[in-house]
């Protein structure tokens, strides 16, 4: 909480150098009555919105207090010494017959209380600013405008996770719900050469796909689930490793898959989506069958049934992690069907 914030919950002004203990407390008092939630029903939203702002209200009055202590701090010292002197004078002339050591007994009590009020003080303050000073919803019109932003990027934040399709899911018994958040990031790929397959992974609108998929291709489209048609570039691409990054400016936020960053286990389900020999959004089931050294490349072995214009897909778990990009196939075998390994497609976004 800022000093600008204490101030606007106390009815004070920052600028204002002459405020007192007695006006800081007349204020406090002032604000909580206003705001005394024994005014209305319990579990109420006015009850509730009482309750949230008297509580802010008495953080503020904390966090004043505190300032003013350190502000004032010697002043209050020498009053309280002073005090204590003429005490002691008053007490000596109405009680000479009392023994000097009672006066000394008084004092640290004195001097005891005052350490325990400063350090009771202390305390609370730093209790105070361990905690969140986030302030709820309902209080928002009274902030000042840093921090409406700082609550309206919080919003978009989260409306830009919830968009994320890749939150693990582990009691997932129906394809079909796996499908339903997988489907929105896969998208299919068409040049004037071939017709392939997409993902996104970013929600800026970055796709991974194959890059024989585009390769020597004079045109590039890509067509989200929507049915939307845009032109696309190539960012980045290996020809050996066979992986491209294409861009697209969709002009809002993309749903996108998450890269596995473990490998999936040998016979562990699988799905794969893509648009084999163009007909879009087609799924697959299989289990991972091995692992294959190739060309100095690992390759992940499945048995989901692709076809050619698979290439580029997504290869997810029961999470909607990826964890394999769909690549070639064994066309005089059955169900021998390799996918580029999540190790690879995660190396190749990190150098690009």
């Amino acid at each position: 909480m800022t000093l600008d914030e204490a101030c606007l919950y106390l009815g004070l002004s920052p600028d204002d150098e002459d405020i007192n203990l007695d006006e800081l407390e007349r204020n406090y008092e002032l604000k909580t009555e206003i705001y005394n939630p024994s005014k209305f029903f319990p579990d109420t939203p006015e009850y509730n919105a009482a309750v949230k702002r008297r509580a802010l209200i008495e953080e503020a009055y904390n966090y004043m207090l505190d300032v003013y202590i350190e502000l004032h701090g010697d002043e209050l010292d020498d009053e309280f010494e002073s005090d204590l002197e003429s005490d002691l004078e008053s007490d000596s002339e109405s009680e000479r017959h009392e023994p000097e050591h009672k006066y000394k007994f008084g004092m640290l009590i004195k001097l005891a209380a005052y350490t325990v009020m400063v350090v009771s003080i202390s305390f609370a303050v730093f209790i105070f600013f361990m905690k969140s000073d986030a302030p709820e919803e309902n209080e928002i019109a009274n902030l000042p405008a840093y921090v409406k932003d700082y609550e309206r990027v919080l919003r978009e934040l989260e409306d830009l996770k919830s968009k994320t399709i890749s939150q693990p899911h582990n009691n997932i018994t129906d394809y079909a719900d796996l499908v339903e958040r997988v489907m929105p990031a896969i998208v299919r790929i068409n040049t004037d050469r071939s017709t392939g397959s997409g993902f996104f992974v970013s929600p800026n609108g970055d796709i991974i796909t194959n890059y024989h998929v585009i390769a020597n291709a004079g045109n590039i489209r890509v067509v989200p689930q929507n049915g939307i048609s845009f032109n696309a570039s190539v960012r980045a691409y290996d020809s050996e490793g066979d992986i491209a990054l294409l861009m697209i400016n969709a002009g809002r936020a993309t749903p996108f898959l998450r890269i596995s960053r473990e490998r999936p286990r040998q016979g562990e389900a699988v799905i794969a989506i893509g648009n084999p020999r163009g007909l879009n959004g087609t799924v697959s089931n299989g289990i991972i069958s091995a692992f294959r050294k190739i060309n100095h490349h690992t390759w992940i072995q499945f048995t989901a049934p692709v076809s050619p214009g698979s290439s580029g897909g997504a290869l997810v778990n029961l999470n909607g992690e990826v964890v394999g990009m769909p690549t070639m196939l064994l066309e005089n075998g059955q169900n021998l069907n390799f996918a580029i390994l999540s190790d690879e497609l995660l190396n190749f976004l990190m150098r690009h």
